[in-house]
């Protein structure tokens, strides 16, 4: 299920840096496209709050108390809900990147991310796409040139040739 355009993207925030949160808020408020429906401290509570919130993304940070962003992610697509997860990171590394896409998450932004791709990436996100910052297209073409080779099985993303191209270029 892919979000209604027509409707404001609900958003969940997690992050365990009230800072973080708060640029983040501040960046996305104004935006009538997009809706803050809450903010959670730490994995766990993230978990907690998309049940209660049943929001239609939430963006996560990895790094986290009680429970990390990843494994958070985890539980959340356990629960088969339609709700969409864009992590949020600091770290550029490939295999964060590719865990996100193994987890069949919406993307992966870095947090050093301007204001107009971190819209663009939610509302990708929002509908259904998988979605990477821009910094990491050279690692995200590497990772499925690997994984076209066989080197792993479990990214469920595809693209051809000419996508790998235009994403290292």
């Amino acid at each position: 299920m892919s979000h209604s355009p027509a409707e404001p993207v609900r958003i969940l925030i997690a992050d365990d840096h009230e800072l973080v949160r708060d640029g983040i808020r501040s960046r996305l408020e104004n935006s009538p496209e997009l809706q803050i429906v809450g903010e959670a401290v730490n994995g766990l509570q993230a978990v907690q709050m998309v049940d209660e919130l049943a929001p239609d993304l939430v963006l996560m940070d990895i790094n986290m108390p009680q429970l990390n962003g990843l494994d958070a992610v985890e539980r959340i697509k356990d629960k088969n809900l339609p709700t969409r997860i864009l992590l949020l990171s600091i770290h550029d590394d490939a295999e964060y990147l590719r865990r996100a896409m193994a987890l069949e998450t919406n993307g992966y932004l870095l947090k050093d991310v301007t204001q107009a791709e971190m819209v663009t990436a939610i509302k990708q996100a929002a509908g259904g796409d998988f979605y990477v910052h821009s910094k990491l297209a050279p690692a995200l073409a590497d990772i499925k040139a690997g994984s076209d080779q066989g080197a792993s099985n479990d990214i469920p993303y595809g693209l051809t040739n000419r996508e790998r191209e235009v994403l290292a270029a």
